[in-house]
Protein backbone atom coordinates (compact mmCIF):
# COMPACT_ATOMS: atom_id res chain seq x y z
CA UNK A 1 0.00 0.00 0.00
CA UNK A 2 1.41 3.36 -1.04
CA UNK A 3 0.81 6.37 1.18
CA UNK A 4 0.46 9.73 -0.50
CA UNK A 5 2.21 12.74 0.98
CA UNK A 6 -0.56 15.20 1.85
CA UNK A 7 1.67 18.11 0.78
CA UNK A 8 2.25 16.89 -2.80
CA UNK A 9 -0.39 19.08 -4.45
CA UNK A 10 -0.31 21.99 -2.03
CA UNK A 11 1.05 25.32 -3.16
CA UNK A 12 2.37 27.76 -0.62
CA UNK A 13 0.26 30.88 -0.31
CA UNK A 14 1.99 33.79 -2.00
CA UNK A 15 0.42 37.22 -1.82
CA UNK A 16 0.81 40.14 -4.20
CA UNK A 17 -0.19 43.51 -2.76
CA UNK A 18 -1.55 45.94 -5.34
CA UNK A 19 -1.56 49.49 -4.03
CA UNK A 20 -3.42 52.16 -5.93
CA UNK A 21 -2.53 55.78 -5.38
CA UNK A 22 0.48 57.32 -3.72
CA UNK A 23 -1.40 57.82 -0.44
CA UNK A 24 -1.80 54.05 -0.01
CA UNK A 25 1.84 53.04 -0.54
CA UNK A 26 3.03 53.41 3.08
CA UNK A 27 -0.10 51.68 4.39
CA UNK A 28 0.43 48.85 1.92
CA UNK A 29 3.98 48.28 3.18
CA UNK A 30 2.64 48.05 6.75
CA UNK A 31 0.07 45.51 5.58
CA UNK A 32 2.80 43.50 3.85
CA UNK A 33 4.82 43.48 7.08
CA UNK A 34 1.84 42.20 9.09
CA UNK A 35 1.36 39.38 6.60
CA UNK A 36 5.06 38.48 6.64
CA UNK A 37 5.04 38.41 10.44
CA UNK A 38 2.35 35.74 10.13
CA UNK A 39 4.47 33.57 7.87
CA UNK A 40 3.21 34.53 4.42
CA UNK A 41 5.35 35.23 1.38
CA UNK A 42 4.43 38.71 0.18
CA UNK A 43 5.46 40.70 -2.88
CA UNK A 44 4.84 44.42 -3.13
CA UNK A 45 6.05 46.47 -6.06
CA UNK A 46 7.69 49.79 -5.29
CA UNK A 47 6.49 51.41 -8.51
CA UNK A 48 2.97 52.68 -9.04
CA UNK A 49 0.98 50.65 -11.57
CA UNK A 50 -2.51 50.47 -13.01
CA UNK A 51 -4.79 47.70 -11.74
CA UNK A 52 -4.45 45.91 -15.07
CA UNK A 53 -0.65 45.89 -14.74
CA UNK A 54 -0.83 44.73 -11.11
CA UNK A 55 -3.03 41.78 -12.11
CA UNK A 56 -0.79 40.92 -15.06
CA UNK A 57 2.32 40.94 -12.86
CA UNK A 58 0.69 38.86 -10.11
CA UNK A 59 -0.43 36.25 -12.65
CA UNK A 60 2.98 36.16 -14.34
CA UNK A 61 4.59 35.62 -10.93
CA UNK A 62 2.08 32.80 -10.28
CA UNK A 63 0.90 34.35 -7.02
CA UNK A 64 -2.00 32.62 -5.30
CA UNK A 65 -3.64 35.79 -3.92
CA UNK A 66 -3.80 39.50 -4.49
CA UNK A 67 -4.74 42.11 -1.91
CA UNK A 68 -5.93 45.37 -3.40
CA UNK A 69 -5.44 48.51 -1.35
CA UNK A 70 -6.86 51.73 -2.71
CA UNK A 71 -7.77 54.90 -0.84
CA UNK A 72 -11.32 53.67 -0.10
CA UNK A 73 -10.06 50.33 1.20
CA UNK A 74 -7.50 52.09 3.36
CA UNK A 75 -10.13 54.39 4.91
CA UNK A 76 -12.61 51.55 5.49
CA UNK A 77 -10.01 49.09 6.77
CA UNK A 78 -11.48 46.51 4.38
CA UNK A 79 -9.29 45.20 1.59
CA UNK A 80 -10.25 43.35 -1.55
CA UNK A 81 -8.72 39.89 -1.40
CA UNK A 82 -8.63 38.05 -4.71
CA UNK A 83 -7.89 34.34 -4.88
CA UNK A 84 -6.10 34.13 -8.24
CA UNK A 85 -6.46 30.36 -8.47
CA UNK A 86 -10.20 30.14 -7.81
CA UNK A 87 -10.92 33.58 -9.31
CA UNK A 88 -12.94 34.61 -6.26
CA UNK A 89 -12.77 37.81 -4.28
CA UNK A 90 -14.15 39.33 -1.10
CA UNK A 91 -13.58 42.28 1.23
CA UNK A 92 -12.02 41.65 4.62
CA UNK A 93 -10.08 43.41 7.35
CA UNK A 94 -6.45 42.44 7.91
CA UNK A 95 -7.17 40.15 10.86
CA UNK A 96 -9.77 38.19 8.87
CA UNK A 97 -7.40 37.97 5.92
CA UNK A 98 -4.65 36.50 8.09
CA UNK A 99 -6.96 34.03 9.83
CA UNK A 100 -8.67 32.89 6.62
CA UNK A 101 -5.43 32.46 4.71
CA UNK A 102 -3.93 30.40 7.52
CA UNK A 103 -6.86 28.00 7.17
CA UNK A 104 -6.84 27.92 3.38
CA UNK A 105 -5.43 25.01 1.45
CA UNK A 106 -4.34 25.61 -2.11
Amino acid sequence: MMLMDSNVNKKEIEIYIAWLGEKTMKHSFKTAQALRENGFKVFIDTTEKTMKNHIKKALNMEMTHMIIIGENEMEEGLYTVKNLIKNEQKKENINSIINNLKEEVI
